[in-house]
C-alpha cells in the first residue's frame, strides 16, 4: 500500500510540472515573434531547457520532502481514499490535455516559421535521400551489369565446355568407329588369309593326288614294262660253307684234301637261282654246282628214302672225324628228312654246312 501511494503522488507532481512547462512556453512564445525564425528557435530551445530543469528539480525535491513527512506520520488510508485519489488523477489528466490543445492553437506565426524551417529540412533531407537513391540505383545497375557480364562469361564457359565435350565425344566416337573398322579389316584380312591357306591346302592336296596318280601311273608303267612273272618258276638263294673246319684245321684227318679247304670256309657264296616250281633242295644244289664247277658226290639210299650227299668240293664225310659230314638248312631250320624230299618255295635261303662234331652241334 505504501508503494502504491508513493507512485500516485509522484505521478501527480509530474503532471503539475508538465503543466507549468506548458504555461511558461506560452508566456515566452509571444515575446519571441519579433525575431527571425532561426533566432526564435535558438531562444526557444535555451529558455525551454532552463525552466524545465528548475521546475523538474523543484517538484522532485517537494516530492521527496512530502514522502519523508508521510513516512514519519505513517497514516492508514482506506480503499475509499485510494479511489478518490484515482478520480483526482484522471481529472488532472483531462485538464492537462485541454491545456495542451490550447497551446497548440495559440501562436500561428510561430507555427509558420517552424513549418518553413521544417520544410527546408525536409527538402534537404529529400535531396539527400534522392542522391542516395541515385547512388544506390547506380550501384544496383553496376551490380546488375556485373552479374550479366559474369552470367555471359559463365554461359560462354559452359558453351566452350559443351563444345569441347561434344568434340571429345565426337573424337571418341570417330576413334571407336575407326577401331571397329580396323577390327573389321583385320577380321577380313584373317578371313582372306584363311581362305588363302585353304586354297593352298587344296592345291597341296591336288598336288598330292596328282603325285599319287603319277606314282600309280609309274607303277602301272613299270608293271607294263616288267616282264610278266611266271608262276611256274621260283627264285631261291644257296650257300656252301665249311668254316667249322677252316677255323680249326687240326680236326682234318685226310691231309690229301688240305689244299681244297678254303681258308675263309666259303666254298660257294650266296647265289641266286631260279628253278621250276616243285624243285627240291637237291635239284637246286646239283644245278648250281654244275653251273659253278663245284665237285658234288651224292647217291640215293633206300634207308633214308632220299638222295644222300657224301661230298662237296672234295670234302667228304669222316674227313674231320667219325661224326663229321654235310647237313642242310632252309631259312635257318635243319629238316629231319633227305634233301631230295624237301620242295623249295620262292625266296627260300638254303645253306649247306660241314659239321665236325656232334652231327651239327658245332654249327
Amino acid at each position: 500500500m505504501d508503494k502504491k501511494l508513493k507512485n500516485q503522488k509522484i505521478k501527480k507532481y509530474a503532471l503539475i510540472g508538465v503543466a507549468c512547462l506548458v504555461v511558461i512556453g506560452l508566456i515566452f512564445g509571444t515575446s519571441i515573434t519579433s525575431k527571425t525564425p532561426g533566432e526564435v528557435l535558438d531562444l526557444q530551445d535555451q529558455e525551454v531547457a532552463e525552466p524545465a530543469e528548475t521546475e523538474a528539480a523543484e517538484p522532485e525535491e517537494a516530492i521527496e520532502e512530502e514522502v519523508a513527512e508521510e513516512e514519519e506520520e505513517e497514516p492508514a488510508e482506506t480503499e475509499d481514499e485510494e479511489k478518490a485519489d484515482a478520480e483526482e488523477a484522471e481529472e488532472e489528466k483531462e485538464e492537462a490535455q485541454t491545456e495542451e490543445e490550447q497551446t497548440a492553437q495559440a501562436p500561428q506565426n510561430d507555427n509558420t516559421d517552424q513549418s518553413a524551417v521544417s520544410e527546408e529540412q525536409n527538402n534537404s533531407s529529400k535531396e539527400q535521400t534522392s542522391s542516395e537513391e541515385k547512388k544506390s540505383e547506380k550501384k544496383s545497375e553496376k551490380k546488375d551489369s556485373d552479374k550479366s557480364k559474369s552470367e555471359k562469361k559463365s554461359d560462354k564457359k559452359s558453351e566452350k565446355k559443351d563444345s569441347s565435350d561434344k568434340s571429345k565425344d565426337s573424337k571418341k566416337s570417330d576413334k571407336s568407329k575407326d577401331s571397329s573398322k580396323d577390327k573389321d579389316k583385320s577380321k577380313d584380312k584373317d578371313k582372306d588369309k584363311n581362305k588363302d591357306k585353304d586354297k593352298d591346302k587344296d592345291k597341296d592336296k591336288d598336288k598330292d593326288t596328282d603325285k599319287d596318280k603319277d606314282k600309280d601311273k609309274d607303277k602301272d608303267k613299270d608293271k607294263d614294262s616288267e616282264p610278266a612273272v611266271d608262276d611256274s618258276k621260283v627264285t631261291v638263294y644257296i650257300q656252301i660253307l665249311c668254316y667249322t673246319l677252316s677255323n680249326d684245321m687240326s680236326q682234318l684227318t685226310n691231309e690229301a684234301i688240305r689244299n681244297y679247304i678254303p681258308s675263309n670256309g666259303v666254298i660257294l657264296g650266296r647265289t641266286e637261282y631260279t628253278c621250276d616250281k616243285g624243285a627240291t633242295v637237291y635239284d637246286v644244289l646239283s644245278a648250281v654246282c654244275r653251273n659253278k664247277g663245284v665237285q658234288l658226290d651224292a647217291n640215293y639210299k633206300s634207308a633214308y628214302g632220299s638222295i644222300y650227299v657224301e661230298g662237296i668240293g672234295y670234302l667228304y664225310e669222316f674227313d674231320a672225324g667219325p661224326q663229321s659230314g654235310w647237313m642242310y638248312s632252309v631259312n635257318g631250320v635243319f629238316p629231319n628228312y633227305g634233301c631230295s624230299s624237301y620242295t623249295v618255295a620262292n625266296g627260300d635261303e638254303i645253306k649247306w654246312l660241314y659239321s665236325c662234331q656232334g652231327i651239327g652241334a658245332d654249327l
